[in-house]
């Protein structure tokens, strides 16, 4: 190494050879002769959000060189519930990303930096991606649970039949379904009362609790949020507009948390996770498509309408993705599936047809919306895929007919 203090304002201590070998801000060339090895740059930002407990594979590019970018790091992780497979590898090739549980959906950050072919790092430009709650989506069964005593499921990653795996305490006829990640809750009928059964499991359905109406609030509308079941619309004998809400994590009666904007029978709910909306569609007080938001005290307000009219749907929650809610089937033979937008005003379009036109129970996948059961104590399990729409597809039978069961998936 020459006796010098600087070569291009680099400090002699960064520069690690001299005369044909390589450091890593500069290289040796004809002789004495010193020419200053540029950074790359750094690469685009492609990366995507995902679902909790999945695996995401991303390739990253777009970061040049002088020489040649052979390369790419991933470093600086926010939150241990991301993690990568293989820290750094090669250009062209994917990092493969895991994700954990989490309660809510949560933005993690993380650097990525380029590698050129002389071992020299761009400085890094920082991404992120969020990890979604999937409580929207089950990635192992589908559940239908009532119309007899019968609690069933059915596989959401391959076609076949459901088989029984437990009992509620008495027939439930006609009910809603909501849920946790961990348990399915069955509510409305006769009894007035909420049913919870742990999933994958077969304990049998226990009693936690009554809805806070002594109208049974039959033919309802329900929804999902991560912390509590709401129960809403329906009556009988007459209906109501009134919204009942429970704590999934502890035993009691619900509440009465507001009203809707109208007193629908025979109507659909719908799940807004990500920006904490319940929704209702169609039913007896006509084809509105309306929504309240999750929490204590909220009333519902009415922002579109379906295209198939005044008892469209009929009950309990249809299928969602984390933008679109979806209506499956309806009253009298109804077998139309439409969809709208998690919007502050929207108009759905019909985007296909059903097997059992009514008294259907839902549940959802990642990808797809499945619907079992129906009048007359229907077997029919069938199923469409979200994005696409079509004609459903039978994927299966229920081990026993079901009419107006519950729906919940895990």
């Amino acid at each position: 190494m020459p006796n010098i203090a600087t070569i291009n304002g680099i400090a002699e201590d960064n520069i690690a050879t001299y005369n044909g070998g390589t450091s890593s801000l500069y290289t040796s060339k004809n002789g004495d002769t010193w020419v200053h090895n540029v950074a790359p740059t750094n690469p685009a930002d492609n990366m995507v959000d995902f679902g909790e407990n999945s695996s995401q594979a991303v390739t990253f590019a777009g970061a040049t060189d002088d020489g040649s970018v052979v390369a790419y790091l991933v470093d600086n992780i926010s939150n241990g519930t991301l993690t990568v497979s293989t820290a750094e590898v090669s250009a062209g090739s994917a990092h493969t990303f895991n994700s954990g549980a989490v309660s809510s959906n949560t933005t993690i950050s993380f650097r990525v930096r380029a590698k050129d072919n002389l071992g020299v790092y761009s400085t890094g430009i920082t991404m992120n991606t969020i990890i979604e709650n999937q409580l929207f989506a089950g990635s192992n069964y589908g559940y239908a649970s009532g119309s007899t005593v019968v609690i069933q499921r059915y596989s959401l990653t391959s076609n076949g039949n459901s088989v029984n795996v437990a009992s509620l305490p008495t027939s439930q006829n006609p009910c809603v379904g909501t849920q946790s990640k961990t348990y399915s809750f069955t509510s409305g009928s006769t009894t007035n009362g909420i049913y919870k059964h742990q999933f994958n499991t077969g304990n049998n359905s226990t009693l936690i609790g009554t809805l806070s109406s002594s109208n049974k609030q039959a033919w309802a509308g329900s929804s999902s949020s991560p912390t509590h079941g709401y129960h809403y619309g329906g009556g009988d004998p007459t209906t109501t507009n009134r919204i009942n809400r429970w704590a999934f994590a502890s035993s009691g009666n619900a509440v009465n948390s507001g009203t809707l904007s109208n007193t629908p029978r025979f109507v659909c709910g719908g799940s807004d996770w990500v920006n904490s909306y319940a929704y209702w569609a169609g039913g007896s007080a006509g084809s509105y498509i309306g929504r309240f938001a999750y929490g204590s005290s909220a009333n519902g307000v009415s922002i579109g309408n379906l295209p198939q009219g005044v008892d469209a749907v009929q009950g309990g929650s249809g299928p969602c993705s984390t933008t679109h809610g979806y209506t499956y089937g309806g009253y009298y033979a109804q077998t139309t599936i439409s969809k709208y937008s998690f919007a502050s005003t929207t108009t759905s379009s019909n985007v296909g047809t059903c097997g059992s036109g009514w008294n259907i129970c839902c549940s959802t996948s990642t990808t797809k919306g499945y619907g079992a059961g129906g009048s007359g104590r229907s077997t029919t399990i069938d199923n469409i895929t979200l994005s696409s729409g079509g004609t459903a597809s039978a994927v299966g039978t229920l081990a026993t007919g079901a009419d107006y069961p519950a729906g919940s998936h895990y």
